[in-house]
């Protein structure tokens, strides 16, 4: 009985701190953007295969420039989510209310789970306190077209099963945490490297033989919403791959003569005009004629020759883009540049949590912070990249944060 009392206390305190979070993030997000346009955002790859599916065209045309036909350019979850909004709102300011609303609980229901992975490893004041200050940063535009704020908010799902996972395996967690893999992999595929890196931590915490049966049931409940959409796309364009085929494209767009680490310099400099179909018509009508799949396959090859021509060019670029990953200072007005300064700021005072390297949840977002961003240092730099793992480094920074006042405290004690 006394369990069951704590385990309904729990719940019911993680449902008070979400409907507090999700008060304030409702009150930031519109305040911050009640100014701009109230209607629906198809400018994005992702809004547009979202308009393809409103009208009746299937998942299809990511392009700005003009239709293409059937795509795998994106991961399929984010597109059809807003696609559904959009049906059941209209396009108008009820639709633009709609969306950002749901991005600003998804975004509040994220530092939930920051909250929570805390609770769990007994420091609940600093993930309320990372949680509080999280969720009161307001979100750009750009992330009312894209799948960036769902992505982090399953990745934190998923770090809240593997602290229980780590701790005691069971099958219906890592079932769940099956689930939520393939949901985060089927809005940002790059995601896979950490649930892959987040199984080899359980094999090397628990014992070996008990525990691969378990990740064998996460994998096995991965695997069915994956496989369904790679049956999607081998029945579309005859290829098996994982998700998505935009590597050429995507790489291509990203390391080229005239290429910057930075998306935005790129598009003000006109560089991206030259490369993208989203920019330029007569590419984009050479991928039509050649299929999607073998466009991409196609540049993938060309840049990969240019890499191997350009090597100092290539590597200067990675270095670059790595730098602003971690600190993403680009142009793109008050509010971007103001989240900016906080993820750099982030960044920097997360190194302060290293004494609490020990701790399995240390383990746990080190293996997310270190593998999630590795496909992002070779191709154009763009800060909403960062927000997938931005509560990480949050979370971690809270710790170092709570350690270092605890260390000055007992100092200040033994001072005479």
């Amino acid at each position: 009985m006394k369990l069951n009392s704590g385990m309904r206390l729990d719940r019911l305190r993680l449902l008070t701190v979400w409907c507090v979070l999700s008060v304030l993030s409702l009150l930031v997000n519109f305040a911050a953007h009640w100014r701009s346009a109230h209607l629906v955002d198809f400018s994005s790859e992702a809004s547009r295969v979202s308009w393809a599916i409103q009208h009746h065209h299937g998942f299809s045309d990511p392009y700005l420039s003009g239709p293409s036909g059937p795509t795998a350019q994106m991961a399929p979850i984010y597109p059809f989510l807003h696609a559904a909004i959009c049906l059941l709102f209209g396009t108008g300011k009820a639709g633009w209310a709609a969306i950002l609303a749901l991005t600003a609980l998804v975004w509040s229901l994220q530092w939930t789970f920051a909250y929570d992975f805390l609770r769990y490893y007994g420091r609940p004041g600093a993930g309320l306190g990372a949680a509080l200050l999280g969720v009161i940063i307001p979100l750009p535009g750009r992330l009312l077209k894209w799948e960036a704020v769902f992505a982090a908010c399953a990745l934190a799902a998923g770090s809240c099963l593997m602290a229980r996972l780590v701790a005691r395996p069971d099958r219906i967690r890592a079932g769940l945490l099956g689930v939520v893999a393939a949901t985060t992999c089927l809005l940002t595929p790059s995601a896979v490297v950490v649930f892959f890196a987040w199984g080899m931590l359980i094999l090397w915490r628990r014992p070996f033989k008990s525990t691969l049966s378990i990740l064998a049931a996460a994998l096995a409940c991965a695997m069915v919403p994956v496989g369904l959409w790679t049956a999607r796309n081998y029945r579309t364009f005859g290829h098996l791959f994982f998700i998505r085929d935009d590597a050429g494209i995507t790489f291509t767009s990203s390391n080229t003569d005239c290429s910057q680490a930075l998306l935005i310099d790129n598009v003000t400099s006109g560089c991206f005009a030259t490369v993208h179909p989203s920019a330029n018509v007569s590419i984009l009508a050479r991928l039509k004629a050649q299929g999607e799949y073998q466009f991409s396959a196609t540049q993938l090859e060309t840049t990969v020759a240019w890499v191997g021509s350009h090597p100092m060019r290539f590597i200067t670029l990675t270095l670059e883009r790595f730098a602003y990953f971690w600190f993403p200072l680009e142009r793109g007005g008050k509010l971007v540049l103001m989240n900016g300064l906080t993820m750099s700021l982030v960044t920097v005072l997360s190194v302060l949590s290293l004494p609490w390297r020990r701790s399995p949840g240390f383990a746990i977002l080190a293996a997310g912070l270190t593998c999630f961003p590795v496909v992002y240092y070779f191709i154009q730099s763009e800060q909403r990249y960062r927000y997938p793992v931005y509560w990480m480094s949050f979370v971690l920074a809270a710790v170092g944060i709570e350690l270092t006042l605890h260390r000055l405290q007992e100092q200040s004690s033994r001072m005479p």
